[in-house]
């Protein structure tokens, strides 16, 4: 059982696994409203890193200090994140079965973007 108090899901379980769906929506959402400046080529890639980072990466992370990270929480965020970083490279996921395509490369022509978890040490 869960309930929303002051923007935070509040869990019976002591779990932050729905609290953390709900922001995972969120940081989906404002990626999908920043469609157009993501997929246009004539936006410099910097751009684009300055403007993930500054927007769904801090929604995604916003109360992260207080959550209970999990394995299944942390595998449900680092999934965000390399989502996020192949949607923006335009890499679709046939490209990344046909030319094995692995999460470090991608995060390496996303400006050596470093993992999710880099991140949220950084917020503790």
């Amino acid at each position: 059982m869960s309930f929303k108090y002051l923007g935070s899901y509040i869990m019976t379980d002591s779990s932050d696994e729905t609290g953390v769906s709900a922001i995972i929506r969120k940081a989906n959402t404002q990626m999908g409203m920043l469609k157009d400046i993501f997929s246009c080529k004539d936006i410099d890639t910097r751009v684009k890193y300055w403007i993930y980072i500054g927007g769904p990466i801090n929604a995604l992370l916003w109360g992260a200090k207080s959550w209970s990270i999990t394995d299944k929480v942390l595998k449900k965020i680092r999934a965000f994140h390399h989502m996020s970083i192949r949607r923006i490279l335009g890499i679709r996921m046939d490209e990344v079965q046909e030319c094995h395509i692995t999460n470090k490369q991608a995060q390496h022509w996303f400006l050596d973007n470093p993992p999710i978890d880099d991140f949220m040490a950084r917020r503790a």
